[in-house]
């Protein structure tokens, strides 16, 4: 067995070696000969074209005679040809501005990040906060269980700071990494099937953000109120989000009015006060204590840059 493959290592060289010689290389012979072969017809316009040739090329016939006579007429009116050309190329970006689709710098591209942003309103605490996000977030894990279609799943949630979202209600959000896009649905369907399982979860707000293109740009429609009058101010701008609530085809409202709460008011007996040592600074805290808490300091974790607030009041 091993002599057969020796005896066939050597003669498998040999067979294409011969095979190349007899077949290949005259037939490579054969067509560098055509090639290079001399022209036995020549054309008669290129006979009028050459240098030896005293015939005019504008008695040329078909279109090299049409270009021939074209150019002469051209070259006797300069003046003309330069003011049409400067026409023409007015006439066409005036038509492209009126007829043409226009420019698109950014076109709208399917993204690879999304997030889903969460508001709710009241005095929540950080375990309220999270425990709305965890619900959210599950949803999405479910989602991810099923289809597959997320890389990366990230979620904030508590009293953060978020420089993209000026609203106060602001909880959490819900960073979303996609696969490759032939590997998943497209984001819009992705996002419209989160919002529609989130809406079984009561007290909240979700919203959607999709990775765009370009210099961040925003929401489309932006409305700024300016009043001296304050309260003229608030019931205006509390009218125009109810109308933009109830506007068909608009999703993903926000604004900044502040948010419903609880004015406290309380009186103090001064002279009944001092009997026990009591004073205003005193009181209030007290107050703090059963609302928002009293701010003892900030720490600033190893994984942030920015401080985190300690707050003091009372259990529910």
């Amino acid at each position: 067995m091993s002599i057969s493959l020796t005896i066939l290592n050597y003669l498998l060289p040999l067979a294409l070696f011969i095979f190349i010689s007899i077949k290949i290389i005259p037939l490579i012979n054969k067509i560098s000969n055509s090639l290079n072969a001399p022209i036995k017809k020549i054309s008669k316009t290129a006979i009028i074209l050459s240098s030896a040739s005293k015939t005019s090329a504008l008695e040329l016939p078909g279109f090299t005679g049409f270009y021939a006579k074209l150019i002469n007429k051209l070259l006797g009116h300069p003046a003309k040809v330069i003011i049409s050309a400067i026409l023409i190329l007015i006439c066409v970006q005036f038509l492209y501005s009126r007829i043409g689709s226009g420019v698109e710098f950014f076109p709208e591209v399917e993204p690879d990040l999304s997030k889903i942003v969460i508001y709710a309103r009241g005095n929540l605490s950080v375990d309220e906060k999270n425990d709305y996000v965890t619900r959210v977030e599950n949803i999405i894990l479910d989602i991810q269980k099923s289809n597959n279609e997320f890389k990366n799943i990230y979620s904030i949630s508590g009293n953060v700071s978020e420089q993209s979202e000026d609203s106060e209600d602001f909880i959490g959000s819900v960073s979303l990494e996609y696969v490759d896009l032939e590997k998943r649905r497209p984001s819009k369907i992705i996002l419209k099937e989160i919002m529609k399982k989130t809406k079984s979860i009561n007290g909240i707000k979700v919203e959607t953000r999709e990775q765009e293109a370009g210099p961040p740009r925003g929401k489309p429609i932006n409305i700024k109120l300016t009043s001296s009058d304050k309260n003229l101010l608030f019931l205006e701008a509390s009218r125009l989000k109810k109308l933009m609530d109830n506007y068909p085809g608009l999703v993903n409202v926000e604004s900044n009015l502040p948010a419903p709460g609880i004015e406290w008011e309380i009186k103090v007996h001064r002279k009944q006060a001092s009997k026990f040592g009591a004073n205003i600074s005193s009181i209030g805290n007290v107050i703090k204590l059963s609302t928002n808490g009293i701010k003892l300091g900030e720490y600033r974790p190893d994984d942030t840059s920015e401080s985190i607030p300690l707050y003091l009041r009372y259990p529910q």
